[in-house]
């Protein structure tokens, strides 16, 4: 990610010693925080198509928030 919030990619290859490709300019977040280190606050799905991001609250759609419940000492609830 660039000082600006904008997302890169960039192409590896190699077999023991990697090559890295140009890096591409992807997209930028709207509503992105801005954050002294943007890589710590951000991921990216296993197959590269999803990405969570920090957002602005002005970012996000009007209306409430929606709900969401947090399960702590959830291995707990599995049987052994």
């Amino acid at each position: 990610m660039t000082p600006d919030g904008t997302v890169m990619s960039v192409e590896v290859s190699g077999n023991g010693v990697f090559q890295f490709g140009t890096p591409q300019p992807q997209f930028k977040p709207k509503g992105l925080v801005a954050q002294p280190s943007h890589a710590a606050n951000w991921d990216v799905s296993s197959d590269g198509k999803k990405f969570t991001f920090p957002l602005s609250p002005s970012a996000r759609a009007p209306g409430p928030l929606p709900r969401f419940t947090v399960v702590q000492h959830w291995p707990s609830l599995f049987k052994k």
